[in-house]
């Protein structure tokens, strides 16, 4: 983990080293809030796809098969295949719905929840 945080760090500094050119401090400090919590949202997602893909090897070792191996290697690309599925599927909006609340409702439901990553202390250094 240490390692990982450290990953983040030299390249937040090397992405801030180069704003530092053509940015004033008070856009330099927006960029680094913006990075820090980029970063911490792209935990989660990149997280559960991860233990999604274990999931499948795991039931599929339990079920005697041999699990996601069609998408990359290990078919550790099968949640990114999953994801690009679901977007694509036909969405089904009722005729008397407002189109507008009906699109933004999994946006309003999700958006909190992968805001609350943000308050969690990740590291000494990243913030």
């Amino acid at each position: 983990m240490e390692r990982l945080e450290r990953v983040f760090i030299d390249l937040k500094a090397f992405i801030m080293e180069q704003g530092e050119a053509w940015l004033p401090d008070s856009q330099l400090v927006l960029l680094s809030a913006l990075l820090s919590c980029i970063a911490i949202l792209l935990f989660a997602p990149v997280t559960m796809m991860f233990l999604t893909w274990l999931e499948r090897k795991v039931v599929a070792r339990i079920q005697d098969r041999i699990g996601p191996n069609r998408v990359g290697p290990a078919g550790l690309l099968q949640p990114v295949a999953d994801g690009i599925k679901m977007m694509l599927k036909e969405d089904i909006i009722p005729v008397g719905a407002d189109r507008i609340v009906h699109n933004l409702t999994p946006i309003l439901a999700v958006a909190p929840v992968l805001m609350l990553f943000l308050v969690l202390p990740f590291g000494k250094e990243i913030g």
